[in-house]
Protein backbone atom coordinates (compact mmCIF):
# COMPACT_ATOMS: atom_id res chain seq x y z
CA UNK A 1 0.00 0.00 0.00
CA UNK A 2 1.28 3.52 -1.09
CA UNK A 3 0.44 6.61 0.52
CA UNK A 4 0.90 9.99 -1.10
CA UNK A 5 0.88 13.91 0.66
CA UNK A 6 1.17 16.13 -2.60
CA UNK A 7 1.32 18.89 0.10
CA UNK A 8 4.32 17.92 1.83
CA UNK A 9 6.43 15.62 -0.77
CA UNK A 10 6.05 12.64 1.93
CA UNK A 11 5.35 9.47 -0.03
CA UNK A 12 4.85 6.26 2.66
CA UNK A 13 5.06 2.77 1.30
CA UNK A 14 3.95 0.27 3.28
CA UNK A 15 4.91 -3.44 2.71
CA UNK A 16 5.29 -6.76 4.58
CA UNK A 17 8.13 -7.88 5.89
CA UNK A 18 10.14 -10.86 3.89
CA UNK A 19 9.90 -14.13 5.84
CA UNK A 20 12.68 -15.81 7.03
CA UNK A 21 12.33 -19.56 8.37
CA UNK A 22 14.66 -20.59 10.51
CA UNK A 23 14.75 -23.91 9.38
CA UNK A 24 15.81 -26.99 11.81
CA UNK A 25 19.06 -26.67 12.99
CA UNK A 26 21.33 -29.71 12.46
CA UNK A 27 23.07 -31.29 15.50
CA UNK A 28 26.51 -29.84 14.43
CA UNK A 29 24.61 -26.35 15.30
CA UNK A 30 22.91 -28.04 18.47
CA UNK A 31 26.22 -29.25 20.30
CA UNK A 32 25.00 -29.94 23.69
CA UNK A 33 22.63 -31.95 22.26
CA UNK A 34 24.92 -34.86 21.79
CA UNK A 35 24.81 -34.88 25.71
CA UNK A 36 21.26 -36.71 24.79
CA UNK A 37 22.42 -38.67 22.46
CA UNK A 38 25.62 -40.32 24.22
CA UNK A 39 23.18 -40.80 27.19
CA UNK A 40 20.41 -42.26 25.38
CA UNK A 41 23.13 -45.04 23.59
CA UNK A 42 24.36 -45.77 27.01
CA UNK A 43 20.42 -46.07 28.37
CA UNK A 44 20.01 -48.42 25.73
CA UNK A 45 22.58 -50.94 26.07
CA UNK A 46 22.05 -50.73 30.14
CA UNK A 47 17.62 -51.70 28.93
CA UNK A 48 19.34 -54.11 27.48
CA UNK A 49 21.91 -55.94 29.04
CA UNK A 50 21.06 -55.02 32.83
CA UNK A 51 17.37 -53.91 33.42
CA UNK A 52 16.17 -56.96 31.86
CA UNK A 53 17.79 -59.15 34.39
CA UNK A 54 15.63 -57.78 37.18
CA UNK A 55 12.97 -57.32 34.90
CA UNK A 56 12.71 -61.09 34.16
CA UNK A 57 13.72 -62.86 37.66
CA UNK A 58 12.50 -62.99 40.52
CA UNK A 59 15.40 -62.12 42.65
CA UNK A 60 19.03 -61.69 41.41
CA UNK A 61 21.37 -64.81 42.21
CA UNK A 62 24.97 -64.90 43.01
CA UNK A 63 25.45 -68.21 41.54
CA UNK A 64 23.39 -68.09 38.01
CA UNK A 65 24.46 -69.12 34.78
CA UNK A 66 24.20 -66.25 33.61
CA UNK A 67 27.69 -64.20 33.70
CA UNK A 68 25.67 -60.68 34.28
CA UNK A 69 23.80 -61.46 36.84
CA UNK A 70 26.77 -62.68 38.92
CA UNK A 71 28.42 -59.68 37.72
CA UNK A 72 25.31 -57.28 38.93
CA UNK A 73 25.48 -59.11 42.13
CA UNK A 74 29.14 -59.13 42.73
CA UNK A 75 30.20 -56.09 41.88
CA UNK A 76 26.90 -53.72 42.54
CA UNK A 77 24.21 -54.85 44.25
CA UNK A 78 25.60 -56.99 47.48
CA UNK A 79 27.64 -53.55 48.14
CA UNK A 80 25.36 -50.68 47.34
CA UNK A 81 21.60 -51.94 45.91
CA UNK A 82 20.42 -54.94 48.34
CA UNK A 83 17.60 -53.58 47.03
CA UNK A 84 18.19 -55.33 43.44
CA UNK A 85 18.76 -58.75 45.39
CA UNK A 86 15.34 -59.23 46.80
CA UNK A 87 13.79 -57.44 44.12
CA UNK A 88 10.06 -57.11 45.08
CA UNK A 89 7.29 -56.13 42.60
CA UNK A 90 8.37 -52.66 42.74
CA UNK A 91 11.90 -53.11 41.19
CA UNK A 92 10.68 -55.90 39.09
CA UNK A 93 8.46 -53.46 37.43
CA UNK A 94 10.11 -50.71 37.43
CA UNK A 95 13.38 -52.72 35.47
CA UNK A 96 10.29 -54.47 33.04
CA UNK A 97 9.66 -51.17 31.72
CA UNK A 98 12.68 -49.96 31.51
CA UNK A 99 13.98 -53.32 28.96
CA UNK A 100 10.57 -53.31 27.36
CA UNK A 101 8.91 -49.77 27.45
CA UNK A 102 11.60 -47.34 27.59
CA UNK A 103 14.20 -49.07 25.40
CA UNK A 104 12.13 -48.37 22.19
CA UNK A 105 11.76 -44.64 23.48
CA UNK A 106 15.23 -44.15 23.52
CA UNK A 107 16.08 -45.62 20.45
CA UNK A 108 13.14 -42.98 18.83
CA UNK A 109 15.14 -39.79 21.16
CA UNK A 110 18.58 -40.78 19.63
CA UNK A 111 16.87 -40.61 15.94
CA UNK A 112 14.72 -37.50 17.31
CA UNK A 113 17.91 -35.72 18.49
CA UNK A 114 20.30 -36.51 15.20
CA UNK A 115 17.30 -35.36 12.96
CA UNK A 116 15.77 -32.50 14.79
CA UNK A 117 12.56 -33.86 15.20
CA UNK A 118 9.86 -31.85 16.93
CA UNK A 119 7.29 -33.96 17.35
CA UNK A 120 10.12 -35.82 20.51
CA UNK A 121 8.55 -32.65 22.34
CA UNK A 122 5.75 -34.22 23.77
CA UNK A 123 6.82 -37.93 24.39
CA UNK A 124 10.09 -36.46 25.81
CA UNK A 125 8.09 -34.05 28.59
CA UNK A 126 6.12 -37.56 29.13
CA UNK A 127 9.23 -39.15 29.66
CA UNK A 128 11.28 -37.07 31.83
CA UNK A 129 8.05 -36.73 34.31
CA UNK A 130 7.48 -40.40 34.61
CA UNK A 131 10.91 -41.24 34.55
CA UNK A 132 11.76 -38.97 37.42
CA UNK A 133 8.50 -39.53 39.42
CA UNK A 134 9.90 -43.26 39.52
CA UNK A 135 13.69 -42.60 40.00
CA UNK A 136 12.42 -40.47 43.06
CA UNK A 137 10.29 -43.15 44.73
CA UNK A 138 12.76 -45.89 43.90
CA UNK A 139 16.09 -44.08 44.95
CA UNK A 140 14.34 -42.75 48.36
CA UNK A 141 13.82 -46.33 48.84
CA UNK A 142 17.23 -47.63 47.95
CA UNK A 143 19.11 -45.28 49.94
CA UNK A 144 16.39 -44.86 53.00
CA UNK A 145 14.05 -48.23 52.95
CA UNK A 146 14.11 -51.47 54.78
CA UNK A 147 16.51 -53.14 52.85
CA UNK A 148 19.39 -50.38 52.98
CA UNK A 149 18.90 -49.93 56.44
CA UNK A 150 18.65 -53.11 58.08
CA UNK A 151 17.49 -56.03 55.72
CA UNK A 152 21.47 -55.91 54.42
CA UNK A 153 22.47 -57.26 57.08
CA UNK A 154 20.24 -60.48 57.19
CA UNK A 155 22.18 -63.52 55.38
CA UNK A 156 18.72 -65.08 54.46
CA UNK A 157 17.83 -61.61 52.57
CA UNK A 158 21.12 -60.53 51.29
CA UNK A 159 23.91 -62.95 51.17
CA UNK A 160 27.29 -61.99 51.67
CA UNK A 161 25.93 -57.84 51.70
CA UNK A 162 28.04 -55.26 53.05
CA UNK A 163 27.20 -51.92 54.50
CA UNK A 164 25.71 -50.51 51.07
CA UNK A 165 28.32 -47.78 49.52
CA UNK A 166 25.56 -44.77 49.09
CA UNK A 167 27.45 -42.82 46.93
CA UNK A 168 27.79 -46.12 44.77
CA UNK A 169 24.07 -46.25 44.74
CA UNK A 170 23.47 -42.42 43.61
CA UNK A 171 26.76 -42.12 40.83
CA UNK A 172 24.66 -45.33 39.27
CA UNK A 173 21.28 -44.05 39.74
CA UNK A 174 21.98 -40.48 39.17
CA UNK A 175 22.38 -40.29 35.63
CA UNK A 176 18.53 -42.13 35.41
CA UNK A 177 17.28 -39.11 36.93
CA UNK A 178 19.74 -36.28 35.86
CA UNK A 179 18.64 -37.24 32.26
CA UNK A 180 14.76 -36.56 32.69
CA UNK A 181 15.12 -33.52 34.73
CA UNK A 182 17.00 -32.00 31.83
CA UNK A 183 15.42 -33.44 29.04
CA UNK A 184 12.19 -31.98 30.73
CA UNK A 185 14.25 -28.29 30.11
CA UNK A 186 15.25 -29.40 27.16
CA UNK A 187 11.82 -30.25 25.75
CA UNK A 188 9.61 -27.28 27.62
CA UNK A 189 9.96 -24.61 24.91
CA UNK A 190 7.92 -25.39 21.46
CA UNK A 191 10.07 -26.17 18.49
CA UNK A 192 12.74 -27.46 20.48
CA UNK A 193 14.93 -28.11 17.26
CA UNK A 194 14.02 -25.10 15.59
CA UNK A 195 11.19 -23.69 13.23
CA UNK A 196 10.86 -26.15 10.48
CA UNK A 197 11.39 -24.84 7.02
CA UNK A 198 8.15 -23.48 5.33
CA UNK A 199 6.19 -22.44 8.58
CA UNK A 200 7.84 -18.63 8.89
CA UNK A 201 6.94 -16.03 11.22
CA UNK A 202 4.38 -13.92 11.18
CA UNK A 203 5.03 -11.09 8.82
CA UNK A 204 5.33 -7.32 10.05
CA UNK A 205 4.04 -4.38 8.12
CA UNK A 206 6.97 -1.88 7.61
CA UNK A 207 6.66 1.82 6.86
CA UNK A 208 9.36 3.09 4.17
CA UNK A 209 8.74 6.84 3.85
CA UNK A 210 10.47 9.06 1.24
CA UNK A 211 10.95 13.03 1.82
CA UNK A 212 11.10 15.05 -1.45
CA UNK A 213 10.91 17.99 -0.04
CA UNK A 214 14.74 18.27 0.06
CA UNK A 215 17.40 18.71 -2.59
CA UNK A 216 18.24 15.25 -1.87
CA UNK A 217 15.75 12.78 -1.37
CA UNK A 218 15.35 11.10 2.08
CA UNK A 219 14.62 7.95 3.16
CA UNK A 220 13.53 6.34 6.74
CA UNK A 221 12.69 2.86 7.47
CA UNK A 222 10.47 2.64 10.47
CA UNK A 223 11.46 6.49 11.65
CA UNK A 224 15.00 5.12 11.02
CA UNK A 225 17.19 6.97 8.20
CA UNK A 226 18.30 4.72 5.70
CA UNK A 227 21.96 5.71 4.82
CA UNK A 228 22.56 3.21 2.00
CA UNK A 229 18.91 3.78 0.02
CA UNK A 230 19.34 4.93 -3.14
CA UNK A 231 16.30 6.60 -4.78
CA UNK A 232 16.19 6.05 -8.99
CA UNK A 233 14.06 8.79 -10.94
CA UNK A 234 12.15 7.45 -13.19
Amino acid sequence: MTNVAAETGRVTFWRMADLTPAGTKKLSERRYDWFFVVAFCFFIVTSIVTDSVNGLNESLDPDSPYVVERFIYDSYARVADPLLILNPPQVRWSAFISAFIWLPLYVYFVIAFVRGWNHARVPGLVYGGALAHGMITYMAEGTMGFMATTGWADPALCPGCTDPQTWYYLLANGPYLLVPLLMIVRMWKPDPFGTPAGEAEEPADRAVVVDLTGPEPLVSIDGTPATDVEVVEP
